[in-house]
Protein backbone atom coordinates (compact mmCIF):
# COMPACT_ATOMS: atom_id res chain seq x y z
CA UNK A 1 0.00 0.00 0.00
CA UNK A 2 1.41 3.10 -1.03
CA UNK A 3 0.52 5.32 2.27
CA UNK A 4 2.28 2.51 4.67
CA UNK A 5 5.16 2.53 2.45
CA UNK A 6 5.78 6.25 2.73
CA UNK A 7 5.52 6.49 5.81
CA UNK A 8 7.86 3.94 6.96
CA UNK A 9 10.32 5.09 4.23
CA UNK A 10 9.81 9.40 5.37
CA UNK A 11 10.68 11.06 8.65
CA UNK A 12 7.56 11.23 10.53
CA UNK A 13 7.63 15.68 10.27
CA UNK A 14 8.36 15.44 6.25
CA UNK A 15 5.24 12.72 6.58
CA UNK A 16 2.91 14.45 8.11
CA UNK A 17 3.52 18.05 5.91
CA UNK A 18 3.62 16.50 2.51
CA UNK A 19 1.21 13.25 2.87
CA UNK A 20 -1.43 15.10 5.07
CA UNK A 21 -1.32 18.04 3.37
CA UNK A 22 -3.50 18.62 0.09
CA UNK A 23 -1.90 21.84 -1.03
CA UNK A 24 1.35 20.56 -1.35
CA UNK A 25 0.23 17.79 -3.50
CA UNK A 26 -1.73 20.21 -5.45
CA UNK A 27 1.49 22.46 -5.47
CA UNK A 28 3.48 19.40 -6.81
CA UNK A 29 1.08 18.60 -9.15
CA UNK A 30 0.70 22.33 -11.00
CA UNK A 31 4.76 22.40 -10.44
CA UNK A 32 4.81 19.22 -12.68
CA UNK A 33 1.89 19.60 -15.15
CA UNK A 34 1.92 22.90 -15.66
CA UNK A 35 5.00 23.64 -16.69
CA UNK A 36 4.68 20.83 -19.99
CA UNK A 37 1.28 23.28 -20.72
CA UNK A 38 3.33 25.94 -20.58
CA UNK A 39 6.06 24.94 -22.62
CA UNK A 40 3.49 23.83 -25.47
CA UNK A 41 1.51 27.35 -25.36
CA UNK A 42 4.70 29.16 -26.03
CA UNK A 43 5.45 26.87 -28.69
CA UNK A 44 2.13 27.45 -30.26
CA UNK A 45 2.62 31.15 -30.08
CA UNK A 46 6.21 30.76 -31.85
CA UNK A 47 4.32 28.78 -34.75
CA UNK A 48 1.25 31.71 -35.11
CA UNK A 49 3.75 34.68 -34.54
CA UNK A 50 6.76 33.16 -37.58
CA UNK A 51 3.32 31.62 -39.45
CA UNK A 52 5.55 28.10 -39.76
CA UNK A 53 5.10 26.85 -43.32
CA UNK A 54 4.68 23.19 -41.54
CA UNK A 55 1.54 24.55 -39.87
CA UNK A 56 0.43 27.14 -41.96
CA UNK A 57 0.10 25.86 -45.58
CA UNK A 58 -0.21 28.28 -48.04
CA UNK A 59 -3.96 29.51 -49.19
CA UNK A 60 -3.07 28.91 -53.06
CA UNK A 61 -2.13 25.43 -52.31
CA UNK A 62 -4.58 24.67 -50.68
CA UNK A 63 -7.26 25.64 -53.17
CA UNK A 64 -5.29 23.55 -55.93
CA UNK A 65 -5.70 20.67 -53.59
CA UNK A 66 -9.37 21.35 -53.81
CA UNK A 67 -9.21 21.85 -57.54
CA UNK A 68 -7.10 18.00 -57.48
CA UNK A 69 -10.46 16.86 -55.53
CA UNK A 70 -13.03 17.85 -57.93
CA UNK A 71 -11.13 17.52 -61.19
CA UNK A 72 -8.87 14.73 -60.67
CA UNK A 73 -10.13 10.77 -60.73
CA UNK A 74 -9.94 8.96 -57.52
CA UNK A 75 -7.26 6.61 -59.15
CA UNK A 76 -5.30 9.42 -59.91
CA UNK A 77 -1.61 9.18 -58.64
CA UNK A 78 0.04 12.24 -58.01
CA UNK A 79 3.83 13.01 -57.50
CA UNK A 80 4.29 16.63 -55.68
CA UNK A 81 7.15 19.00 -55.24
CA UNK A 82 7.83 19.80 -52.55
CA UNK A 83 7.67 16.93 -50.79
CA UNK A 84 5.85 18.63 -47.98
CA UNK A 85 3.13 19.12 -50.73
CA UNK A 86 2.22 15.07 -51.26
CA UNK A 87 2.33 14.88 -47.26
CA UNK A 88 -0.66 17.17 -47.61
CA UNK A 89 -2.25 16.31 -50.83
CA UNK A 90 -3.95 13.57 -49.84
CA UNK A 91 -5.51 15.07 -46.53
CA UNK A 92 -7.10 17.18 -48.52
CA UNK A 93 -8.14 15.97 -51.89
CA UNK A 94 -8.49 12.23 -50.79
CA UNK A 95 -5.83 11.55 -54.02
CA UNK A 96 -3.01 8.77 -53.65
CA UNK A 97 0.28 10.88 -53.60
CA UNK A 98 3.43 8.73 -55.10
CA UNK A 99 5.54 10.35 -51.79
CA UNK A 100 3.55 11.38 -48.75
CA UNK A 101 4.33 11.42 -45.05
CA UNK A 102 7.34 9.35 -44.25
CA UNK A 103 5.64 7.25 -42.00
CA UNK A 104 2.28 6.66 -44.26
CA UNK A 105 4.31 5.74 -47.13
CA UNK A 106 6.05 2.51 -48.05
CA UNK A 107 9.70 2.72 -48.91
CA UNK A 108 9.88 6.81 -48.47
CA UNK A 109 13.55 6.70 -48.16
CA UNK A 110 13.95 5.18 -51.56
CA UNK A 111 10.71 7.37 -52.98
CA UNK A 112 12.07 10.41 -51.17
CA UNK A 113 15.66 9.82 -53.63
CA UNK A 114 13.36 8.97 -56.74
CA UNK A 115 12.02 12.31 -56.13
CA UNK A 116 15.09 13.99 -55.46
CA UNK A 117 16.49 12.88 -58.77
CA UNK A 118 13.19 13.23 -60.68
CA UNK A 119 12.97 17.28 -60.05
CA UNK A 120 16.61 17.95 -59.52
CA UNK A 121 17.28 18.16 -63.27
CA UNK A 122 16.19 18.24 -66.41
CA UNK A 123 17.49 15.59 -68.30
CA UNK A 124 16.97 11.93 -68.42
CA UNK A 125 13.58 12.36 -70.19
CA UNK A 126 13.58 8.64 -71.50
CA UNK A 127 14.36 7.17 -67.78
CA UNK A 128 11.81 9.53 -66.39
CA UNK A 129 8.75 8.69 -68.76
CA UNK A 130 9.53 4.64 -67.79
CA UNK A 131 9.69 6.14 -64.38
CA UNK A 132 6.15 7.63 -64.10
CA UNK A 133 4.71 4.81 -66.21
CA UNK A 134 6.29 2.08 -63.60
CA UNK A 135 4.39 3.72 -60.35
CA UNK A 136 1.49 4.53 -62.36
CA UNK A 137 1.78 8.17 -61.66
CA UNK A 138 -0.80 10.26 -63.35
CA UNK A 139 -0.21 13.68 -62.30
CA UNK A 140 2.97 16.03 -61.34
CA UNK A 141 1.86 18.92 -59.02
CA UNK A 142 4.37 21.77 -58.44
CA UNK A 143 3.33 23.91 -55.15
CA UNK A 144 4.11 27.38 -54.57
CA UNK A 145 7.96 26.78 -53.52
CA UNK A 146 8.64 25.03 -56.89
CA UNK A 147 9.74 27.73 -58.52
CA UNK A 148 13.83 26.83 -57.63
CA UNK A 149 13.20 23.40 -59.74
CA UNK A 150 15.95 22.46 -62.05
CA UNK A 151 13.09 20.32 -64.04
CA UNK A 152 11.62 22.36 -66.63
CA UNK A 153 7.82 20.04 -67.25
CA UNK A 154 6.70 22.88 -69.59
CA UNK A 155 9.15 21.78 -72.00
CA UNK A 156 8.42 18.16 -71.86
CA UNK A 157 6.15 16.29 -74.45
CA UNK A 158 4.76 14.11 -71.84
CA UNK A 159 3.66 16.96 -69.74
CA UNK A 160 0.74 18.91 -70.25
CA UNK A 161 -0.37 21.61 -68.07
CA UNK A 162 -4.27 21.37 -66.37
CA UNK A 163 -4.10 23.80 -63.93
CA UNK A 164 -1.79 27.40 -63.61
CA UNK A 165 -2.69 29.69 -60.77
CA UNK A 166 -0.87 31.62 -57.93
CA UNK A 167 2.63 29.63 -58.72
CA UNK A 168 1.15 26.30 -58.98
CA UNK A 169 0.80 23.97 -61.68
CA UNK A 170 -0.34 20.55 -62.28
CA UNK A 171 0.79 18.40 -65.20
CA UNK A 172 -1.12 15.53 -66.76
CA UNK A 173 1.27 12.60 -67.88
CA UNK A 174 0.65 11.49 -71.60
CA UNK A 175 2.16 8.41 -72.38
CA UNK A 176 0.58 8.46 -75.75
CA UNK A 177 3.05 11.06 -77.41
Amino acid sequence: DFYRYFKSKLNPKIFEVFVKNPPVWIFIFLLIFCFTNIYVLANDLVYIYTKDPSIFYPVSDLNAFSWVQKNLDDSSVIFAHPVSAGHFLPGFSGKTSYVGHWVETIFAAEKLLYQEWFFSNNLADAQKIKFLAKNKISHLFIGSSGSDLKFIPDKKDYLTEIYNQENIRIYKVDFNW
